[in-house]
């Protein structure tokens, strides 16, 4: 990496017109051969695009995109029917093994508030002038997709091939112990509030035991009770009241309530063969 020292420079203007695809943020900068190139998010979310220069601190022309993450503009795709939602794109290229690649993020949920950002890779092929190919973020999904299926991801598609779910499968480590996890570490000591406490049988690696089953053993001490222990299990033939119950696939769960004092709670989880847990539960005003 290169420093240049000097005063403040404008290489690109600063003019947010979303219907223009000026320089917005994220620069990044690549000196391949005699060109400099610069990549950049520009101001119509479309993707990257860039601009070219002989020098490294001026004479910069916009070029045109050189990847969409929406992959508007390849293939005719028009804005209204963008693959993916659109967003900030930062990114740069990168040299692996003779080949370029462009590296960026984008969102791959239809909805911002539950917009998932993944990392992406494009080939990128230089012509003789210089002038860089768009390229598909097809190509690296594709390959994404297999090489998690080849890890033993399942995939779930909409009728428009869009993915909408994926799961695996995961053994379990060999060991068998008890997890306890608390939803909440304080609560109000008004006799009321709740605290639901969950209980699993995991292996080594905190993956769910769901082949085994055992009775737990749950006491509670200090400024709260146990009101219920139970599973989802639908004819256990066990009471919601006592302080043991069976889990069911693995699972159990406790219901704690605090008392009208302040001070904590002492939860032990405890179950043959298998080492007992604690877990310390506070309430305060």
């Amino acid at each position: 990496m290169l420093t240049i020292i000097g005063g403040t420079t404008i290489i690109l203007p600063a003019d947010f017109n979303p219907k223009r695809p000026n320089y917005w943020e994220g620069p990044f900068i690549r000196h391949i051969g005699k060109w400099y190139y610069l990549v950049y998010p520009a101001t119509d979310i479309t993707g990257l695009k860039y601009a070219m220069s002989l020098f490294p601190d001026k004479g910069f022309r916009h070029k045109g995109p050189i990847h969409s993450s929406s992959d508007i503009g390849l293939n005719g795709r028009k804005l209204m029917n963008a693959a993916y939602p659109m967003g900030n794109s930062h990114g740069g290229m990168v040299c692996v093994k003779g080949q370029w690649y462009i590296f960026d993020h984008r969102r791959t949920g239809n909805m911002n508030w539950t917009a998932i950002w993944s990392q992406a890779a494009a080939p990128s092929f230089a012509m003789g002038n210089g002038i860089l190919g768009a390229c598909s973020f097809e190509d690296a999904e594709e390959r994404r997709v297999r090489l998690l299926k080849e890890a033993g991801f399942n995939f779930s598609y909409d009728s428009n091939g869009k993915e909408i779910s994926r799961t695996s499968m995961t053994t379990a480590g060999k060991e068998t112990r008890l997890q306890i996890i608390p939803e909440k570490l304080s609560l109000r000591p008004n006799s009321q509030d709740l605290c639901y406490v969950n209980i699993d049988l995991v292996g080594t690696d905190g993956v769910t035991k769901s082949t085994e089953d055992v009775p737990i053993t749950v006491t509670v001490s200090g400024a709260g009770s146990l009101l219920a222990l139970g599973s989802a299990k639908p004819n256990m033939g066990e009471c919601f009241f006592a302080d043991t119950h069976t889990t069911y696939y693995g699972k159990a769960l406790a219901v704690i309530r605090t008392g009208n004092e302040c001070g904590k709670i002492h939860i032990k989880a405890s179950a043959p063969n298998l080492e007992d847990q604690f877990i310390e539960l506070e309430v305060r005003e």
